[in-house]
Parts: structure tokens; sequence; C-alpha cells
């Protein structure tokens, strides 16, 4: 794939559409959004994808400055996403709480609950991190480990640990998570 031509319009585009996600009113304020712990998260993870990525020295000091800010943000909003995920546009991170995303893939409009953990796991050729669609909900404390894939329009239920491909539309929870429905996320993303 060739490189993205013009990587901050896009990590911009990519922000804007996460901050859109977050206003309730017609005319949020920067209060507003710096108030909401999963606001502060996507901008602090999108400034650091974008630093991670690039080589001018802007890149770098934007580096620098988030290395410094990461426990304020993550103490603040507790998040924690690796800034190599790589994450579409319109990322909800519902409420304060512990949230971590590892070197992931994360489709458009996804929804991350608190206590929501998508990491790694396995070993050797084994190991890997999930992959996830788009419109997929997260809910609270559910676990998506492994190298698997999760279909578009999926949710996830409270709790659920998911360590098995999931298809689209479904509707998974238990421990370990099985299929319980095909109503997908619509009423939740």
């Amino acid at each position: 794939m060739p490189a993205d031509p013009h990587p901050w319009s896009r990590a911009w585009a990519d922000l804007r559409a996460d901050l859109e996600r977050y206003v309730t009113d017609d005319r949020p304020t920067v209060v507003d959004l710096y108030i909401s712990p999963g606001a502060l998260a996507s901008v602090h993870y999108r400034i650091a994808h974008w630093a991670r990525n690039g080589r001018s020295p802007l890149h770098f000091a934007a580096r620098l400055a988030i290395l410094v800010l990461q426990p304020w943000v993550q103490a603040w909003s507790g998040v924690e996403i690796a800034p190599q995920a790589i994450i579409g546009p319109g990322l909800y991170l519902g409420h304060f709480g512990p949230i971590i995303v590892g070197d992931t893939v994360l489709g458009s409009h996804v929804n991350l609950s608190p206590g929501a953990i998508i990491g790694a796991a396995g070993r050797g050729e084994r190991r890997g991190f999930p992959v996830l669609g788009d419109r997929v909900y997260v809910a609270p404390g559910a676990k998506l480990i492994g190298p698997i894939t999760v279909g578009n329009d999926v949710a996830v239920g409270a709790n659920a640990v998911v360590t098995k491909d999931v298809a689209d539309r479904a509707v998974v929870g238990g421990v370990p998570a099985r299929v319980i429905s095909e109503r997908g996320s619509f009423d939740f993303v």
C-alpha cells in the first residue's frame, strides 16, 4: 500500500470523527471535550500514532511530549492505547475506566467500554493480536485476546472472553464467548 500523501490530514480527519462521537449538543466547547476521559484518550492516541509514524523534527518533538503526558492521560482517563495500534475513525471510549488496547487493528466506529482489554496471546508463530471490524461494541469487562478476527457489526457482551473468530453481526457472551444472537451491534453503536 502506498504511503498516505497527507498523513496529518488523515490523522486530523480521524480525530474529528472520534470527537464527533462525544458531542451531545450543537455547540460543544473545548472544556466539554477535555473533561471527557474518552475524548482525551482519543486525542492522545491520534497524536501518538501520528508522531510514531513520522520522521520530521515535529514528529520527534511530539513523541517527547507524548512520553511526558502519557502517565497523566492514563491517570485521568484510565485508558492505555499502544501508539502502534491502527484504529479507524470514530473511536468511542465510554466512561472512565481501565481500557487497554495493544498493538492491534480496530475498524471504524468501535465502542470500547470500561474494563475492556484487547491484547496479545500465544507464543512464537501463534502469538498475535485481535483484529476488529467496523461498528464493534465491546461491553464492560470484555477481553478479546490472541490472533482472532472479529467481524463487522459485532457486539461483545459484558465480561465475555473472546479467543476465537467471531462472524459479522454476531452477539457473543460468556466465558469462553459463544454466539448468543445474530442481532449485531446496531442497538449499541
